[in-house]
């Protein structure tokens, strides 16, 4: 009978932890030239050792193909959120971003937004 229990607590465990995987997690398409989707990679969302800023690595799609995978690095200065994305040093305020607010609904953190831009 114990054997039974174990077998069956065994196959229960496999399944659940099938079930709990990350997610590439679609949040916004950009038309235009660029015309690609892009996908949240869930399991890289990373707070800062202060807890005023995150990581995220995202995903641009076309026709199903993944083009280049890029980490964005937002952080909160003075009240008004910035990021940084890829390779670059130079930071930029941040105005309208779905991949923003995807972040902070799963990091489960508050921001307000005025006319596009996040404080």
């Amino acid at each position: 009978m114990k054997k039974i229990f174990f077998a069956l607590m065994f196959v229960v465990t496999i399944f659940f932890a099938n079930t709990c995987a990350a997610q590439d997690v679609w949040v916004d398409h950009w038309g235009g030239s660029d015309n690609v989707d892009i996908y949240v990679m869930d399991d890289t969302i990373v707070t800062n050792s202060s807890r005023d800023g995150f990581s995220v690595v995202t995903k641009q799609v076309r026709n199903g193909q993944i083009l280049k995978t890029i980490k964005w690095n937002f952080y909160n200065v003075r009240g008004s959120w910035r990021y940084s994305a890829g390779n670059s040093s130079h930071d930029n305020i941040v105005y309208n971003s779905k991949i923003f607010e995807f972040c902070m609904n799963q990091l489960g953190w508050s921001y307000n937004k005025d006319k596009g831009y996040y404080n």
